[in-house]
């Protein structure tokens, strides 16, 4: 019994090595995705969450600061909304929804030519009491950790493309 946990680790490890797994932040060959990552210029966005989602992509694409001599810009849009469920008898909501979806395009700054684009979207819930400052709290921390995942979803979308671009290269 002592012998299978590490038998299955040493299978997991072969298969997930035979099955062509490669990580996506690492370097492949003459693909680095954290310098590719950290090439690109993103441009500002509008309104508060904007502001807010492009201080997310800052730290988790160029966390050394903005390039001197970006390859590439990418401009994003986001909308937010908000849909109160969990309705009462009396009328009342005692949950929402606040979605954020942000639309992305990445273009090569060389020559302006469009690289790839997307749209992601987040849903977060929260709950609606009687007191207007716990549900003003509530969907403060929605949004927050709406802005956050929709950053690294976007940031993820980016590098799957630039790793698809080094396969192409090869």
């Amino acid at each position: 019994m002592w012998l299978f946990k590490p038998f299955c680790s040493c299978l997991v490890v072969l298969l997930l090595s035979g099955c062509g797994f490669k990580s996506l932040y690492g370097t492949q060959g003459k693909f680095d995705s954290p310098t590719e990552l950290s090439a690109i210029k993103i441009s500002i966005i509008r309104d508060r969450i904007g502001q807010q989602v492009r201080n997310e992509l800052l730290d988790l694409l160029t966390p050394h600061g903005a390039p001197q001599h970006p390859h590439y810009i990418l401009n994003v849009t986001v909308r937010e909304s908000k849909n109160a469920f969990a309705v009462k008898k009396n009328a009342f909501a005692t949950r929402a929804d606040l979605r954020l979806t942000g639309g992305f395009n990445l273009i090569s700054s060389v020559n302006g030519k469009p690289l790839t684009s997307g749209n992601v979207f987040v849903i977060s819930s929260y709950d609606i009491v009687s007191s207007d400052f716990a549900t003003l709290s509530a969907e403060k921390n929605a949004r927050e950790r709406s802005i956050l995942q929709l950053s690294e979803d976007i940031r993820t979308r980016l590098a799957v493309y630039f790793v698809g671009q080094s396969k192409n290269s090869q």
